[in-house]
């Protein structure tokens, strides 16, 4: 996956869980449960992420700055 993959699909997870108050808590027991259940998967998607990490960094700022342009105040 690549950056641009990860954001849409990380917009539409956002979009289901954004209502739950303990998303944060889901997101983390999802990785301790990997952790436990399969550590060769969560380092394969840990590694995964941290390549593509600075392209998502970078497209949020962009996006920041975009959302920050369009603000009239």
């Amino acid at each position: 996956m690549d950056a641009m993959e990860y954001l849409l699909r990380f917009s539409e997870l956002e979009n289901k869980y954004s209502q739950d108050q303990n998303q944060f808590e889901f997101y983390s027991f999802i990785v301790a449960t990997l952790s436990l259940e399969d550590p060769v998967k969560l380092k394969q998607l840990e590694n995964q992420f941290r390549r593509i990490e600075p392209n998502v960094v970078a497209l949020r700022a962009i996006e920041d700055h975009r959302t920050s342009e369009e603000c009239p105040f």
